[in-house]
């Protein structure tokens, strides 16, 4: 039995990856997405000129991408609000506003 050198282990680990599939980076947890919604949904209120506390906790939905928080403010006109936060944990949102 002879030992690989160490060209040969990068080689047989690239090989190995593109035959098996490599794997995944770690997505984003829960509550640390958690975190990053609630960041972007006080920066959304300030924007709008929103009182945060209008909005109760978000509903919560795993996606194949990493989270989605739907937040629904009690106050009139009623903002619908929600946050995705990517595995990588980048952001996105996005609103509707009902009369």
């Amino acid at each position: 039995m002879t030992l690989l050198n160490l060209g040969q282990s990068a080689l047989l680990a690239v090989i190995l990856c593109f035959g098996m599939g490599c794997p995944a980076s770690a997505c984003i947890t829960e509550p640390d997405a958690r975190i990053v919604a609630a960041k972007r949904l006080d920066e959304y209120t300030e924007r709008e000129k929103l009182d945060v506390a209008n909005f109760p906790p978000a509903e919560t939905q795993q996606t194949d991408d990493g989270w989605a928080f739907n937040f629904s403010s009690t106050s009139m006109p009623r903002h619908l609000v929600t946050v995705i936060v990517h595995c990588d944990g980048g952001s996105e949102v996005s609103r509707l506003i009902e009369p």
